[in-house]
């Protein structure tokens, strides 16, 4: 429907109560997004029950999100405790074997009424110790289209020229290869490196179907 929602990163009690009162303050649905590392210091239990007690407190929809996941087993286990959607991040495998593991976490999410945001090629930059400078080797359009619509993914991250991290120079996107994906799948597009673009790019790509937004 061309509208975004934002998925900020908390790391503890402090940052994800912030977010989740600023969210009902400002009348907006909320993601929610946890790190690998965030699970493996807290554990998987106590962030889950610190977001359901503090999303229950709240009248607007909040949603508990697994960010950049190479670790089949974290996934899959997130999805069994309750978390909405997870990122199973591939990209460091081969097409073939992600395109394996990523149908099977999508078969395991459905049965939690869950769902899965699958990624082929990396984006740039590192988050919470995931990733590097670069960004991974392309793959061809047809390719990622075939990977969005016969793994079952409910959202996909395209790499689009954006980067993790602090911008030291302006990035330049690939709009035309993100409005491409959408036509050729109607799925909706996670945007990551969101943090430090500007207001017209945001409503420029959620314009052309970034249904998700990623703020670290």
């Amino acid at each position: 429907q061309r509208y975004g929602v934002v998925a900020f990163n908390a790391v503890d009690d402090v940052t994800m109560d912030g977010l989740i009162r600023a969210a009902e303050a400002a009348r907006s649905p909320l993601i929610i997004q946890t790190s690998v590392k965030t699970i493996r210091f807290w554990g998987a239990e106590v962030v889950r029950d610190m977001f359901r007690a503090m999303a229950g407190r709240v009248t607007v929809p909040v949603a508990l999100h697994l960010d950049h996941c190479p670790d089949p087993e974290i996934a899959r286990a997130c999805l069994r405790l309750g978390w909405n959607s997870v990122l199973f991040d591939g990209s460091g495998y081969s097409f073939e074997e992600n395109f394996r593991i990523t149908r099977e976490i999508v078969a395991l999410a459905a049965g939690y009424g869950a769902h899965v945001e699958g990624e082929l090629v990396a984006v740039a930059g590192v988050e919470d110790g995931v990733g590097n400078d670069h960004e991974g080797a392309q793959i061809a359009e047809q390719q990622q289209v075939a990977f969005i619509k016969d793994s079952g993914i409910y959202c996909y991250a395209p790499a689009i020229g954006t980067a993790h991290g602090f911008y030291k120079s302006t990035p330049e996107i690939r709009y035309e290869h993100l409005e491409r994906l959408v036509a050729a799948t109607c799925v909706p597009m996670v945007l990551h490196g969101g943090s430090g673009l500007g207001d017209a790019v945001f409503r420029r790509l959620i314009a052309l179907g970034t249904a998700k937004v990623n703020i670290s």
